[in-house]
């Protein structure tokens, strides 16, 4: 709403948009443009519209967070799926490694064979079956591998021409036979991958060799055991001199046997919870599949654990990370015992041939021995004495051999537990770190908890302090309202007592010349010539005036206020006029604009007003 300003009202509005207080003139500005309405009406479409807009972004951000999590897992899987590569590619030049030292012992050991003239006919045939395969694997790369290069050419090929294609060529055909091919080769490749299968379960089926189980073996059994138990025939054929002394070694064999069966027999009863299971209770292909994921991940890797669970969790899904950590606990004591048990039979069968060949060295010695006690009947005690002897060093020998037998007990069970609290050590490291990150996880969710929270806290003291504000700056406006008021009042109240004494004033003006009229009356002679005659206002605009005359017209009253032309000229005048056009006289960017703007004339200190000066300070 326009209003109009007299030169008093200015001088307060320059006066007020001086002052280091914007609100002030904001509320001055508003009181007089609105006719004393203190608030604007709420616009509940424009809050809409903001809210909208905040709602919009804030579900942009949100996009945002999910974009960059969804791109961190990819980026984790990424890394994930490149270091499986490089262990991978690592395991493929190892295989690759052996496969050639393998085929080089081959063809070494099949020069050497095809010498010999019983193998010839043999060597004839292995070759044929070489040539075949040779053959059958090329046959393969020509029917199955070359189409799908040459599909990808085709691809390649078509693509180029889509790209840049030509006036009288129709896009669809390319497509067409593209589409065809692509159809033929994937046909072709199924009937080749179903051949190669039934291939496979056949060659499977042909090289299964029914066996029993290491822990079913008896190693008393013949068919099974790598040596015989028992006696040996050679130390029973023996001829011995003295009959105590062949008893106590043939008893020596018999005790041995004994201690490696109750050795057995121990090893067995220690490891009866993984003999139950087969296979640890999984399939035979799956254990396969966990024996090969374990030798490409050797314990020489970094982060071997992660990257071994990551790898057969992609493989075989449907297998959880217990089940993982069990079977691996299984498969270690499974290859412990069995390692243990191989070891045993080992020393078994070294002991065996060791105690036959101390004894032959015995025989040797007790019939030196007895050919001397013969030669010397005189030495019997002797002979009875040596036999003692030769009995103590067996037994010493047996002791070393017990003592030897259980430090390496020992040992292999201090190996195995060594394993089994490595395996353990790693469970309890990755649960550490699971709980850590947990930690973190929840410092991280109380930490912005805590700061909403003082967020909060910080906007309830900054609207209290702000309703204060509001309320002292209420209780100011109002005393300066009851003021200008009374200021109001006391003007309307001169300006009737000013008129009132300019109507007496006039009364008497009017008296007096009514009776100076009456003393300066004219009393003449009737001239009816003098209306022809030209007055004297003709004369003076007619007449000729001299310079002095003209510097001598000053105006009638000498002005103490502001002109029409100055006030216009004011560039305060000439802003405020501005952004009342564009609407923006009642807004912040309007109160800083008009406080920023100097008088082109800086005013004199007397006509600074201090009448509110301690309350604007005090705001």
């Amino acid at each position: 709403n326009e209003f109009e300003m007299s030169g008093r009202d200015f001088k307060a509005f320059v006066a007020s948009a001086r002052s280091t207080d914007g609100d002030a003139l904001a509320k001055k500005i508003l009181l007089l443009g609105q006719n004393g309405m203190k608030y604007k009406p709420v616009n509940y479409e424009k809050l809409y519209q903001i809210t909208e807009k905040k709602k919009i972004n804030a579900t942009r951000e949100l996009n945002k967070l999910s974009e960059f999590k969804k791109k961190k897992i990819e980026n984790k899987d990424k890394h994930l799926l490149t270091k499986h590569q490089q262990i991978w590619l690592e395991y493929y030049r190892y295989l690759e490694n052996e496969r050639k030292r393998i085929q080089i012992e081959t063809d070494i050991a099949w020069s050497d064979i095809s010498k010999d003239r019983a193998f010839t006919h043999y060597s004839k045939e292995i070759e044929q079956l070489i040539s075949q395969s040779r053959m059958s694997i090329q046959e393969f790369k020509d029917n199955s591998i070359s189409p799908i290069y040459l599909l990808n050419t085709n691809v390649k090929h078509c693509i180029e021409k889509l790209s840049n294609p030509l006036k009288n060529q129709d896009p669809t055909d390319l497509l067409d036979l593209l589409r065809k091919e692509t159809i033929r080769v994937k046909l072709h490749f199924k009937q080749a991958s179903e051949t190669l299968q039934r291939q496979q379960e056949m060659i499977e089926i042909e090289l299964k060799v029914p066996t029993l189980p290491l822990e079913t073996t008896d190693v008393t059994d013949g068919k099974y055991s790598t040596f015989d138990t028992g006696i040996p025939d050679d130390a029973a054929q023996m001829e011995w001199p003295d009959k105590k002394l062949k008893a106590a070694m043939l008893q020596e064999f018999l005790n041995l046997d004994g201690q490696y069966k109750e050795g057995l027999n121990r090893l067995k009863e220690q490891h009866q919870h993984v003999l139950k299971s087969k296979l640890g209770g999984w399939s035979e292909e799956t254990h396969l599949q966990f024996l090969m994921l374990r030798d490409q991940y050797p314990s020489t890797i970094q982060h071997r654990r992660k990257l071994f669970l990551d790898r057969f969790r992609r493989q075989l899904p449907k297998i959880s990370v217990l089940e993982i950590d069990k079977h691996e606990r299984w498969w270690i004591e499974y290859s412990s015992y069995h390692e243990r048990r191989t070891e045993l039979l080992h020393n078994w069968s070294k002991s065996r041939s060791e105690l036959l060949t101390k004894s032959k060295a015995l025989l040797a010695d007790a019939w030196l021995d007895n050919e001397s006690i013969k030669a010397k009947e005189m030495a019997i005690k002797q002979q009875e004495q040596l036999c003692q002897e030769l009995h103590q060093k067996v037994a010493i020998w047996r002791e070393q051999k017990l003592e030897l037998l259980k430090l390496e007990q020992e040992m292999a069970e201090k190996l195995r537990a060594k394993e089994t609290a490595k395996i353990v050590a790693e469970a309890e490291q990755e649960q550490k770190n699971r709980l850590v990150i947990k930690e973190k996880v929840t410092t991280y969710k109380k930490q912005l908890a805590l700061k909403r929270k003082e967020e909060e806290e910080a906007a309830e003291i900054r609207l209290a302090e702000l309703k204060n504000i509001l309320a002292e700056q209420a209780v100011k406006d109002k005393a300066r309202i009851e003021y200008r008021k009374e200021e109001y009042i006391k003007k309307l109240d001169d300006r009737r007592l000013a008129k009132e004494e300019a109507v007496r004033q006039e009364i008497e003006r009017e008296a007096r010349l009514e009776k100076l009229r009456q003393k300066v009356e004219v009393h003449t002679k009737n001239d009816p010539l003098r209306i022809l005659q030209p007055t004297q206002a003709y004369n003076a605009k007619t007449a000729y005036q001299t310079e002095q005359e003209l510097q001598s017209q000053d105006p009638m009253f000498s002005v103490y206020g502001f002109t029409d032309d100055k006030i216009l000229s004011d560039p305060r005048y000439k802003v405020e006029a501005a952004l009342r056009t564009a609407g923006l006289l009642k807004s912040d960017y309007a109160r800083m604009v008009l406080s920023t703007v100097a008088p082109p004339q800086p005013p004199r200190p007397d006509q600074e007003t201090t009448m509110f000066y301690p309350s604007f300070t005090s705001m």
